[in-house]
C-alpha cells in the first residue's frame, strides 16, 4: 500500500462515544434503512463505529458483534489474522481492494471505488467473494469518517438454477458431438479427412473436459458436489495427465513428462477430482512456460504423506504468489483465474488434501498437493 495505515485502536468505550456523536443530527437510519448491499461507517484508525442496514448480520454473522473491528475481520478475510495489528497490515492487503479504497479515500479526501476479491473462510472450505467497493470520506462533528458501500457481486446463488440447466444441456449437446464423431471414425474414409475428423474428436473430447471441469467447480462451490471413494495408483494417473496434456504442451512449445525417480504408491481418493486438480496445475505450469522449457509432473512418499506435484522453471512475481488462490485473478487477463482457485477449493474442500507452492528464481516454481493417507501401502 502507498499510504501508512494505523495500527493503534480505540476501545470500545471511545467508539461508543462517536457512535453517539454520528447520531446527533444525521440521519443515517432514514438513508441506510432497507438496502442489498452493506454499509460500514469507520473511524479514522478503520474501525467500525456502525453498520447498515440494521440487519447487516444477514450479509455476514461477525457482523453482530461488529463495533470496534476492521471490514476484513468481520467479512471472514482469511488474512485479516495474519499479523498482530490485523486487518490492513499483511501482505495481502497490498492488494485488497477494501484497504486501497480506503486508505486513497483518506489520503485524497474523495471518493473511491474499487473491486475486492475476497477470500474468507465458507461451510466447506474457503470461498471466493467478489465486491464492489466505494469509500467516501466524510466529516461529522469534528470528526472524519468512512462511508465504505460494500455490494457482493458474486450471485452464486441466484445463478445456481441457471447453470444447473445450462450444464445438463450443453452437456449432452457435447457428447452427442463425440459419438456422432467416434462413429464417423470407424468409417472407411479417405486418410485426409479421417485426420481431420480425428483431430476434431481430440477437440471434442477437450471441448467435454472444460465443460466438465466448470461444472465440477460450480458443484464445489454451491456445496453440491458429491465425492467418490477410488483406488489410484500413483504412476498411472499421472501418465494419464501427462499424456492428455500433451497436446496443450506442443501448443505452448513446452514438453510435459513425468519425473524418471517418480515413486509408486496407491491411495484412495476420488480419481476424478484429483486429476483435475493436477491437470490444472499442469495446465498452470505449461501457461507460465516459455517455447523449449520442460514441466515434470511428479509423485513419492514423504514422513507418511503421499505428494503430487507439478514443477516449471519460472518465478512468481510477489503479487502472484499472494493471489494466486483467489477467485478471478490471473495474470492472463479477464475472466480467467478460476484453475488455481479451483485446485485449492477441491483439493482441500473435498478431497481433504493440503494444496500449495513453491516459488524461487532459484529453484522455480513447484505447485503441490499432498496427503495424509498412512492406511494405504504403497505398492
Amino acid at each position: 500500500m502507498n499510504y501508512a495505515a494505523p495500527s493503534e485502536r480505540l476501545d470500545r468505550g471511545q467508539i461508543e462515544v462517536q457512535r453517539e456523536k454520528l447520531k446527533e443530527g444525521f440521519p443515517f437510519k432514514t438513508f441506510f434503512y432497507r438496502l442489498d448491499f452493506l454499509v460500514l461507517v469507520l473511524n479514522r484508525q478503520r474501525q467500525i463505529v456502525e453498520s447498515y442496514p440494521e440487519d447487516a448480520a444477514r450479509f455476514h454473522d461477525d457482523l453482530i458483534e461488529d463495533i470496534g473491528l476492521r471490514p476484513g475481520e468481520v467479512l471472514g478475510c482469511v488474512h485479516a489474522r495474519n499479523c498482530a495489528e490485523g486487518c490492513g497490515w499483511s501482505a495481502a492487503c497490498r492488494y485488497c481492494g477494501v484497504a486501497l479504497a480506503i486508505g486513497e479515500a483518506q489520503e485524497e479526501g474523495i471518493p473511491v471505488k474499487l473491486r475486492c476479491l475476497l477470500r474468507r473462510k465458507g461451510s466447506v472450505s474457503e470461498e471466493g467473494v467478489e465486491y464492489q467497493v466505494t469509500a467516501v470520506p466524510i466529516s461529522w462533528n469534528g470528526d472524519k469518517y468512512i462511508l465504505l458501500f460494500l455490494e457482493d457481486r458474486s450471485d452464486e446463488k441466484r445463478r445456481m438454477v441457471m447453470e444447473r440447466l445450462f450444464f445438463h444441456d450443453v452437456l449432452n449437446t457435447a457428447a452427442g458431438l463425440r459419438m456422432h464423431l467416434e462413429l464417423l471414425v470407424r468409417k472407411d474414409l479417405p486418410e485426409e479427412v479421417k485426420a481431420d475428423v480425428h483431430k476434431l474428436l481430440e477437440i471434442s473430447s477437450s471441448l467435454n473436459g472444460e465443460i466438465e471441469d466448470q461444472k465440477t467447480l460450480s458443484g464445489a462451490e454451491n456445496g453440491t458436489l458429491h465425492v467418490r471413494k477410488d483406488f489410484v495408483h500413483s504412476l498411472e494417473l499421472l501418465s494419464g495427465i501427462a499424456h492428455q496434456y500433451a497436446g496443450f504442451a506442443e501448443e505452448q512449445g513446452a514438453a510435459l513428462e513425468v519425473r524418471s525417480f517418480a515413486e509408486v504408491f496407491s491411495l484412495i481418493t476420488d480419481a476424478g477430482l484429483l486429476r483435475r486438480v493436477i491437470g490444472n496445475m499442469v495446465k498452470n505450469a505449461l501457461e507460465a512456460s516459455g517455447p523449449g522449457e520442460t514441466v515434470f509432473v511428479s509423485c513419492h512418499n514423504q514422513s507418511e504423506k503421499k505428494i503430487f506435484s507439478v514443477w516449471n522453471p519460472g518465478l512468481m512475481d510477489d503479487e502472484a504468489r499472494i493471489r494466486v488462490f483467489t477467485r478471478s485473478y490471473s495474470t492472463k487477463g479477464e475472466n480467467r483465474g478460476l484453475g488455481t482457485y479451483s485446485m485449492k477449493l477441491l483439493g482441500e474442500g473435498y478431497l481433504k488434501g493440503s494444496v500449495g507452492f513453491t516459488s524461487s528464481e532459484k529453484d522455480g516454481t513447484e505447485f503441490y498437493i499432498v496427503f495424509d493417507d498412512p492406511s494405504v501401502p504403497s505398492l
